[in-house]
């Protein structure tokens, strides 16, 4: 089925519901996010932010509605494979390598081989990742996991950016470095999942999300 999308759109979510036995989190929910966007999600706990950054990813399925990204479902691993998300507190970073293996090691897995050691090196200069890079991931920091992480998902350029409370660890230095990170990825989406007014306020828009 051909897509209804608009050429700048990356992604759309049509009225969503998606619940937890008899919890409902989501219920005609709706969004879509346009390229070089950036979209902010707000709620108090429970409010379906998390859930909503989910369902873009991929990770969970809905009980209703739709969800696209780049015209098909984000459930196909060829569609996954242009998202980047990070997705709660719990990272997708190997706690066993260091920072550097990490970046490499997922580089390789998006990008393969021989692109990898390059597109490394060049979000770890962008990041300024210089400290963290030969300390294990399980021995970081909670900042220095949090930076290790975007880069990770930064990688490869992903057309879609979903992240979720990303700068919650970070200090001011390492958060001005996330923000002019995304807004260099001009034709890419973003959305963001925060508590945070400050980074809600650097957002195109806010979504706020009944909790």
């Amino acid at each position: 089925m051909a897509s209804s999308l608009p050429t700048d759109a990356i992604a759309r979510v049509a009225d969503v519901r998606r619940s937890f036995g008899a919890k409902v989190v989501l219920d005609g929910f709706t969004l879509e996010v346009a390229r070089g966007e950036v979209i902010g999600l707000h709620g108090g706990n429970g409010s379906g932010k998390t859930t909503a950054l989910r369902c873009l990813a991929g990770t969970l399925t809905v009980d209703s509605g739709r969800v696209e990204v780049l015209g098909s479902s984000p459930l196909r691993a060829a569609t996954r494979a242009r998202i980047g998300a990070s997705l709660g507190a719990r990272t997708g970073l190997v706690g066993a390598l260091r920072g550097h293996e990490n970046l490499l090691f997922h580089a390789r897995l998006r990008l393969g081989w021989r692109p990898a050691r390059a597109a490394v090196a060049e979000i770890e200069s962008e990041l300024g990742l210089e400290r963290m890079l030969r300390v294990r991931a399980d021995r970081c920091s909670a900042g220095m996991a949090s930076q290790l992480e975007l880069a990770r998902v930064l990688l490869g350029d992903p057309d879609l950016i979903l992240l979720d409370e990303p700068t919650r660890s970070l200090d001011d230095e390492a958060r001005e470095r996330m923000w002019r990170a995304l807004r260099a990825r001009s034709s890419a989406g973003v959305v963001i999942a925060s508590h945070r007014a400050d980074d809600l306020g650097r957002c195109d828009r806010v979504v706020d999300l009944a909790g």
